[in-house]
């Protein structure tokens, strides 16, 4: 009779006992003491189909055992946040609109093996969309703002850096003419 002890996580056979005994005699081995080494170790049990009293006959000669095990793991969730915000101000640093903020959140699965104790992934998922869409600046009158437009960001990962841009609204440069004309005639004197 063979008793075999396997990992299910790896596939791989941990330990192998080969039990000897005349026929008709019980075998006095049992499962509960290697079972518990493999459990302080961070095994977890499958299942165990070694009876609990074995007797050794010809119907059992040759016959395998086998308990299974696998890896005790704990799945946790690791998210991330990209943030794309836009600051308007004019050149001075004054601001003159209120920030514009987007978050794009990514979330994935950690999975910490406790008997290797390492720690696999599985691929981040969007859940607000991978693209900061374009956003056109607000008006100011008297001012042009710089740009007049954020570009989109598209193909947005949770690798990708959180971002800040500041919108600079510039003065416009107002040209004024004077004239002056005579009350009396009504000609244009002179024009500045």
């Amino acid at each position: 009779v063979i008793v075999t002890y396997k990992d299910d996580s790896t596939g791989q056979v941990l330990h192998s006992q080969t039990l000897l005994g005349e026929y008709g005699n019980r075998s006095d081995y049992q499962t509960t003491a290697t079972i518990q080494t493999y459990l302080d170790a961070n095994y977890t049990l499958i299942s165990d189909d070694f009876p609990k009293d074995l007797v050794f006959t010809r119907l059992n000669k040759g016959q395998v055992f086998e308990i299974r095990l696998k890896h005790r793991t704990e799945v946790t969730e690791d998210t991330r946040v990209v943030t794309r915000t836009i600051h308007y101000s004019l050149a001075n640093g004054t601001k003159v609109s209120e920030d514009y903020t987007v978050h794009l959140r990514f979330t994935r699965q950690a999975t910490k093996d406790f008997v290797t104790g390492s720690i696999s992934y599985s691929d981040w998922q969007a859940l607000d969309g991978n693209a900061f869409h374009s956003v056109t600046s607000p008006i100011l009158i008297g001012y042009t703002p710089n740009p007049k437009q954020v570009d989109k960001l598209s193909h947005v990962t949770a690798e990708t850096a959180s971002s800040e841009i500041t919108v600079t609204y510039i003065p416009k440069t107002v040209k004024a003419r004077v004239n002056y004309i005579d009350d009396t005639t009504g000609k244009t004197l002179k024009t500045d």
